[in-house]
């Protein structure tokens, strides 16, 4: 996929993957997991699926976008009453924070994006 560093990105998108998806899921530090999601699938959608198209029928990005798009209002809206932020007494929601994370996702997924790009161009 154009990155001569493979294992590491393999394994550092797992483990976001993994990390944010249970973060999301529980509701913990909403903004932050919704960030890793974005970031994660920001980097899936231009390095496997952009060439193919928009719809997941033929390898393209929809499902990655759906993706991004639903941690993405999470952040926006809260996780609601029974997630763990709430819980904690946390209100980490609203405009601002669904901005920040639109932000931090973009800004995580420069270097990997990057790397990949200067790898490509090496093996050519």
């Amino acid at each position: 996929m154009g990155s001569n560093r493979g294992r590491r990105y393999a394994l550092m998108a797992a483990l976001a993957e993994i990390g944010g998806g249970v973060l999301l899921a529980s509701g913990l530090l909403t903004p932050l997991s919704a960030a890793i999601i974005f970031a994660v699938m920001i980097v899936a959608a231009f390095s496997a699926h952009i060439k193919q198209g928009f719809f997941i029928t033929s390898g393209g990005f929809e499902y990655t976008f759906v993706l991004s798009v639903a941690a993405l209002t999470l952040a926006f809206t809260g996780p609601g009453s029974l997630s763990l932020d709430a819980i904690l007494g946390h209100s980490w929601s609203g405009g601002l924070w669904g901005l920040t994370a639109i932000l931090a996702g973009i800004l995580a997924s420069i270097v990997p994006l990057a790397q990949r790009r200067e790898a490509s161009a090496n093996l050519k």
